[in-house]
């Protein structure tokens, strides 16, 4: 579907809705508000770094947003949404859904390690940091994960992260090995 198709469709469905959007609404399609909140959540789901510039990649993500509210309705409207292959996935998604944010929630509630418990952890689990080569599959497991979920940038600032962390307070010697390549 191209970009214009998209922009001139959603403004003539504009068109027949209620006036202009104002405050957080930043669009309307067939009167479903689409919010800063939902462009928000749009950029965190598109894998961009924290840091990018919300302005810059607005207009892209809200044509994104369009669509998708766009082509839901044609597929409610057709009933796919009646569909038992659609209420399983739905399903399926809804609970991944909520047990990733329940797990996000139940980290972000714990306090970090003290330098005397990892130090405690490392020695009782000796074998683990002592030339095992299990360490290395840990960190390109975590390099892949990274790159899958968070982006280029978000990948070397978890690398960063963590390699400092072994070094500093696990007092583990790590030399970091060329990333893997595919």
């Amino acid at each position: 579907m191209s970009r214009g198709w998209v922009i001139a469709l959603s403004l003539a469905l504009a068109g027949c809705s209620k006036g202009p959007p104002t405050g957080q609404v930043l669009a309307r399609v067939n009167d479903v508000e689409i919010t800063r909140r939902d462009v928000l959540i749009e950029l965190m789901a598109s894998g961009a770094p924290a840091d990018a510039d919300t302005r810059r990649v607005q207009p892209e993500l809200l044509d994104r947003i369009v669509t998708r509210k766009l082509l839901a309705e044609e597929a409610r409207r057709l009933s796919v949404d009646r569909s038992p292959e659609f209420l399983g996935e739905e399903r399926r998604s809804r609970e991944t859904i909520l047990a990733e944010q329940l797990m996000r929630r139940l980290i972000g509630r714990l306090p970090p390690p003290s330098d005397d418990a990892i130090t405690r952890f490392v020695a009782d689990n000796a074998p683990r940091f002592d030339g095992n080569p299990r360490l290395g599959t840990d960190m390109a497991e975590r390099r892949r994960f990274a790159a899958a979920t968070l982006g280029a940038a978000a990948e070397r600032r978890l690398i960063e992260q963590t390699i400092a962390r072994l070094r500093a307070q696990a007092r583990v010697a790590y030399r970091a090995a060329p990333p893997d390549r595919p």
